[in-house]
């Protein structure tokens, strides 16, 4: 299998599901990457883009657009080193 990358959101439930995939995979010879933004809340990547800037969503702040954008130049860059 190629290799994996798990971006999480800090104390989402799935998140720790995730964690039980990732391990699995890693048992089993994969590559994985956790990368877990703490204080980030579910959804806080697509939440913060521009597109559901009329949606009234609590999680939406400042605090929440910064990590989500720091999220999105990690994947990024993982994706061009992954290549």
């Amino acid at each position: 299998m190629s290799p994996s990358l798990f971006i999480l959101a800090d104390k989402a439930p799935i998140s720790e599901d995730s964690l039980i995939y990732q391990k699995s995979l890693a048992a089993n010879g994969v590559e994985t990457i956790v990368k877990t933004y703490e204080g980030s809340k579910h959804g806080f990547i697509e939440e913060n883009n521009p597109e559901y800037e009329t949606l009234k969503i609590t999680s939406k702040s400042i605090e929440q657009e910064k990590m989500a954008r720091e999220a999105e130049d990690y994947i990024g860059n993982w994706i061009e080193e992954h290549r």
